[in-house]
């Protein structure tokens, strides 16, 4: 029996994704109490249950996709397209991939098998009918992006197993989901030949279209910013001159969803992308720097300056 199709429809190569999760990481560690430390192998059992799950999520996805991916202009050479897979088999990989990865969080926490819970939960609504909310406009998009909290909270638990990252945080994780997932529909729309293949590809396309995904796309960048300041100016205020080179950073990525890249509908291709590692690099130098160092002159930002007006 050929074994391909089967490894090919958990799609290794998008364990990428889940570094997200080092982002938590490295914000648990920058605003817990001094002396905190989590213990290593957590990063590691989190990684792995991260990727274990998603490979669920993808052999799901791509099962009860097969027959609208034939519509998709790349999609359609997927192993689910291409291959007659044995449902008894995918059925006993997405079991043992689910199993793995919930034996992985329970390694950490009961928070981390929580949170993986979550994780594989929403994929079902998001994949299996009738709910399915892969098919309809902005809620596909909002669901999707809460893949990027869960990573983000996934990694903060490795440090704080006990505590949940704040409110502020998880905004921030959300809104750039819904940035990045708003593009990746951008880019994939202009993909099609027509409105007509792309609506049978995926209901949703009838109700998008550039316009409404650029406008999508802007306003969760908007509060994307909007939760970045807020994380700044409530734990660290040196941080919201972070919000600079985050704006960069996501008018770079804006532009390669206008101009149809392929980088923004597979993001697992973006590490070949040099300019995106070099604004990557950045925006993680700047955030450790500035989370890490004191600027007295930065309370001009969040201090009132108090005018008095002189008498004659």
């Amino acid at each position: 029996m050929n074994i391909k199709p089967y490894i090919s429809i958990a799609r290794i190569d998008n364990w990428t994704k889940n570094l997200v999760m080092l982002l938590g990481l490295g914000l648990a560690y920058m605003l817990a109490e001094p002396g905190v430390s989590g213990e290593y192998m957590f990063v590691v059992y989190v990684f792995l249950s991260l990727c274990f799950a998603s490979s669920a999520n993808y052999v799901l996805n791509e099962t009860i996709d097969a027959k609208s991916d034939r519509s998709h202009p790349i999609k359609k050479q997927r192993a689910s397209v291409k291959y007659d897979l044995d449902k008894r088999m995918v059925v006993a990989e997405y079991f043992m991939l689910v199993s793995a990865a919930l034996f992985m969080a329970m390694q950490v926490h009961i928070n981390a098998a929580y949170c993986i819970g979550f994780y594989i939960v929403a994929a079902w609504f998001y994949n299996i009918p009738p709910l399915r909310f892969k098919d309809k406009a902005y809620a596909d998009v909002l669901l999707e992006s809460a893949n990027y909290p869960i990573r983000i909270v996934l990694g903060w638990l490795c440090v704080l197993p006990e505590a949940l990252p704040p409110s502020s945080i998880l905004m921030l994780g959300l809104a750039g989901g819904g940035f990045a997932m708003s593009l990746k529909r951008l880019a994939e729309l202009q993909l099609f030949a027509s409105r007509e293949q792309a609506v049978a590809y995926r209901k949703s396309y009838a109700v998008y279209s550039l316009h409404s995904l650029s406008v999508s796309a802007f306003v969760y960048g908007l509060f994307t910013v909007f939760g970045m300041t807020i994380l700044a100016l409530k734990y660290k205020t040196e941080m919201v001159l972070v919000v600079p080179v985050l704006v960069v950073w996501m008018a770079w990525y804006f532009l390669m969803g206008l101009g149809q890249r392929l980088e923004v509908i597979y993001p697992e291709r973006l590490l070949k992308n040099k300019m995106f590692l070099l604004l990557t690099l950045l925006l993680f130098s700047a955030t450790i720097m500035l989370g890490n160092i004191t600027i007295p002159s930065i309370k001009l930002l969040n201090e009132p300056l108090m005018y008095k007006i002189s008498g004659e």
